[in-house]
């Protein structure tokens, strides 16, 4: 198709400069002046062509305006469609534009949500963390305190052992002289004030041995309590957000924390078998040691009648 440089865009006038028709066209639309003076016969077939001539370019002009007049109105109908494809374009880009703005602004919506929930997990799996640590450093106490009793007790029975060869060895020389029964029952008379002293000693460290384990048992009934509240929370949390695969790298310590506490537990019980086993070695000891005090003193009274009767006599 031909392009005319003068073709403006739809909508706009259009317009043909005067300088831009070619000269045949001005000519050819200029009047023809007849002359009214003679013309021999040898020149009138000579005019005749040249008007014919002009009239050819006339009627080319006129065909060129014409296809120019319609490539014009051409060039106004396209121009006019793409105008409109432009219109339509833009109408459902702007319509794209505002739903993409709905779903960013939904979706950064979700993403706060989200980061949220995770933070006060992660703050509550810190806390369970401390409250562990805090059960171990306990417990690990315990352990001290009860091997550190555990020693006190075997020099206590070492101790038993030698006063039970000691009273022997006294009974034997009690018959000796009453002097030194005297100062052997004195002796023995400390010897139980201080195995009583003793004895309401260890007596005192069980009750607060007995105190701490009451309290290790709150503290784990609490520290179940609050893992069954955590555990239920979890899991909510887990159903909820089920596309995260960050929740079960934290379920499974969760399984850890609740298998440590089953272990902890396991050790309070041991603990306090061997705390019951300690009550009882303790009532055995003082039955144990009420007998050789209870035979000294009947020996003691026995020497002291004698004496009197041989006084006397």
């Amino acid at each position: 198709m031909k392009r005319f440089p003068n073709a403006h865009k739809a909508g706009e006038e259009t317009t043909v400069d005067p300088e831009d028709t070619p000269e045949v066209c001005v000519q050819a639309t200029e009047p023809v002046l007849v002359q009214p003076s003679e013309v021999p016969q040898d020149q009138v077939t000579d005019s005749v062509t040249p008007a014919d001539e002009k009239m050819q370019k006339l009627v080319v002009c006129s065909t060129q305006l014409e296809e120019s007049v319609r490539e014009l109105e051409e060039l106004l109908c396209e121009a006019r469609r793409d105008d409109m494809e432009s219109k339509c374009s833009m109408a459902k880009l702007e319509e794209k534009h505002q739903k993409a703005e709905e779903t960013i602004a939904q979706l950064e919506a979700e993403k706060a949500n989200l980061t949220n929930q995770v933070e006060k997990l992660q703050g509550t799996l810190q806390s369970m963390g401390d409250m562990l640590t805090e059960t171990q450093r306990e417990c690990d106490d315990l352990t001290d305190e009860y091997e550190r009793e555990q020693k006190a007790h075997t020099i206590l029975q070492k101790e038993n052992n030698e006063m039970k060869e000691t009273l022997t060895y006294k009974e034997e020389f009690l018959k000796v002289s009453l002097a030194e029964a005297e100062e052997k029952y004195q002796k023995a008379e400390e010897s139980i004030a201080q195995l009583e002293v003793e004895k309401a000693n260890l007596t005192d460290q069980v009750e607060k041995l007995q105190e701490k384990v009451q309290n290790i048992e709150n503290m784990l009934t609490e520290s179940r309590r609050e893992r069954y509240a955590l555990t239920n929370e979890y899991e909510r949390e887990q159903e909820a957000h089920s596309i995260l695969e960050e929740f079960e790298m934290k379920n499974n310590e969760m399984k850890q924390m609740k298998q440590t506490l089953m272990e902890k537990e396991e050790l309070l019980k041991e603990f306090e078998m061997k705390n019951n086993e300690l009550k009882q070695t303790l009532m055995e000891k003082e039955e144990l040691l009420k007998t050789p005090c209870q035979k000294l003193r009947s020996n003691t009274r026995r020497l002291f009648q004698r004496q009197r009767q041989r006084t006397t006599s």
